[in-house]
């Protein structure tokens, strides 16, 4: 449309009343448009503190870098006693669970035989020690003639053949004594054999320990030479062999203290020290082999073999570090510090980490206060509220 046009029409408005008030209110809604639109501004609202959860910078005795491993517990001794000869049973001393000392009667097989040849030998042996000293005596007699005729065959007294028959029963006599002396000797043998015998039937505790298995035996049942009779442990001492990665080769050293949790005793903790250290690594696992030893007298003989238990090889720290939760520390190695109500990012140092908590070497004092969670998008002098974490 013209100008010319525009003008005519505003002024056939005019005179016209109603179109008059028309084209002011379609002039008051374009103009309110355009000033919302382009000149407009809404007051600005003060932003609401972002809630925020934080912690203190603290000392802590170290970081928890123990190093674990869930393993079986194992007696320090554990052995199977097989039978080294074939006989029935005639006694049992000892049942499953017993404890008992060393040398203690545990089973008693039939050995009737073996002790009738020991008592037979033993009296064979007495028999020949008589023989034997009687021919010491023969001998000694034999000796004594021979010297007396040797010198009188000196002076002519006495015939050569007189000389010789005395030289002849002084060697026999000798010889006599020396087959009587072999027969103690021999008796003496069949004697020890019969006692081996006898004492291979008797089976004792090899040590102080707890008879776990008796593999019901019963008296009058045949055992058979190297079949299983019991099984004996000492579980004064309780071994975990805990396998270790390759990394912690150079950490883990003898004599370093273990805490011992058990699952059939999930209130109580207990206490063991790195005994020895396998000086190689398995190629195939990148393992170690590290043995904890666990003092169970001490413990009232709790701890079983077989156990299933987890065991952690405590790291030793030598002074307090200065620490923050590991989640305050951002990427780029900076924490939110919080001043009263605001909060300032801040470059620190750090040290070692086990997941928890991070060490901190410099640009921070203890009981400073950091954001730990919700701080992701806070800037430079933000406002918080805060809850301290424990």
């Amino acid at each position: 449309m013209k100008v010319r046009e525009i003008l005519d029409a505003a002024a056939s408005a005019a005179r016209s009343p109603k179109k008059m008030l028309a084209l002011a209110l379609v002039a008051f809604a374009v103009g309110g448009f355009v000033y919302k639109r382009y000149f407009y501004q809404a007051p600005q609202q003060e932003a609401l503190p972002a809630r925020v959860q934080v912690a203190k910078a603290a000392y802590r005795d170290g970081l928890d870098n123990a190093v674990s491993s869930t393993v079986s517990l194992q007696a320090i001794s554990d052995v199977e006693i097989k039978a080294k000869v074939e006989a029935p049973v005639e006694k049992i001393f000892a049942q499953r669970n017993q404890r008992v000392r060393q040398g203690a009667l545990l089973v008693e097989l039939e050995h009737a035989n073996a002790s009738a040849k020991a008592a037979s030998a033993a009296a064979q042996i007495e028999m020949n020690r008589a023989n034997a000293e009687a021919a010491k005596w023969t001998a000694a007699n034999a000796a004594a003639e021979r010297a007396r005729y040797d010198k009188l065959i000196k002076d002519g007294v006495v015939a050569r053949q007189e000389v010789d028959d005395k030289r002849t029963a002084s060697s026999t006599a000798a010889a006599d004594y020396e087959q009587a002396l072999a027969s103690i000797q021999y008796a003496q043998a069949e004697l020890d054999a019969a006692r081996a015998e006898v004492n291979d039937c008797l089976i004792r505790a090899p040590f102080d320990g707890i008879v776990l298995d008796d593999y019901d035996l019963a008296v009058g049942s045949k055992i058979k030479a190297d079949d299983s009779i019991i099984r004996f442990a000492d579980v004064g001492v309780m071994k975990c062999s805990v396998m270790l990665p390759e990394s912690k080769l150079g950490m883990v050293k003898p004599g370093m203290a273990a805490e011992i949790t058990c699952e059939a005793l999930p209130q109580e903790k207990f206490t063991g020290k790195v005994a020895t250290i396998n000086s190689y690594v398995d190629t195939a696992t990148h393992t170690f082999r590290a043995d904890v030893l666990i003092d169970n007298a001490a413990l009232d003989y709790k701890l079983l073999p077989g156990m299933f238990a987890q065991v952690k090889i405590l790291e030793p720290q030598t002074e307090p570090l200065l620490c923050v939760p590991a989640e305050a520390v951002a990427d780029d190695g900076t924490v939110l510090l919080v001043y009263g109500n605001k909060v300032e990012r801040r470059q620190v140092q750090t040290g070692a980490s086990d997941g928890s908590n991070t060490v901190i070497t410099s640009g921070l004092q203890e009981g400073d206060v950091v954001v730990v969670n919700g701080g992701k998008t806070l800037q430079n002098g933000d406002q918080v509220e805060y809850t301290l974490e424990t």
